[in-house]
């Protein structure tokens, strides 16, 4: 063990983000989101705490930004360096799942609880495109194959690929 970090959340932690070198963002199921400087023995650099519901899933999404998704339907968009929030998306059910799919064109895709994967621009918080259906249950992972690919694992036990919109 290198180090050890008491996070003081009061529940699990449910995603880990890395969004430079040496700060980490551990977001929880107890609704928060704390940032670490792990250079400086674990100092707590902001706390994020405007979820409503437990944060399912966070992702780094570049420029000082970073995103969390969680179990009332919102996708909030935060900036690290500052502790802003820039935009609370609401979301069709609620967030189980997050990948960035491009960032020059702001867009991230939002696996959730209803099996269904949306694309949102978080650039202005509007749904970019809903995926044809392929879940039958919850949403657990999504990773960007490709530029024009993503592909999610589902509670259901599926794999499905899907081809992304222009």
């Amino acid at each position: 063990v290198i180090q050890s970090i008491n996070t003081q959340h009061t529940s699990d932690i449910s995603a880990l983000v890395l969004v430079e070198p040496n700060v980490l963002i551990s977001a929880s199921l107890d609704r928060t989101a704390i940032a670490w400087n792990l250079i400086d023995q674990g100092l707590n650099v902001y706390y994020y705490s405007k979820h409503l519901g437990a944060i399912n899933d966070g992702i780094f999404l570049g420029n000082g930004l970073f995103a969390t998704g969680d179990e009332v339907s919102k996708l909030n968009i935060w900036n690290y360096k500052d502790g802003s929030t820039l935009l609370i998306i609401s979301t069709a059910s609620a967030v189980t799942a997050l990948s960035l799919v491009s960032q020059s064109s702001q867009l991230i895709a939002a696996g959730s609880q209803d099996g269904v994967v949306r694309i949102y621009s978080y650039a202005n918080g509007l749904l970019f495109s809903e995926l044809p259906p392929g879940h039958t249950d919850l949403v657990v992972g999504l990773v960007l194959f490709s530029f024009d690919t993503l592909v999610s694992t589902g509670q259901d036990g599926r794999i499905v690929v899907y081809n992304l919109p222009s």
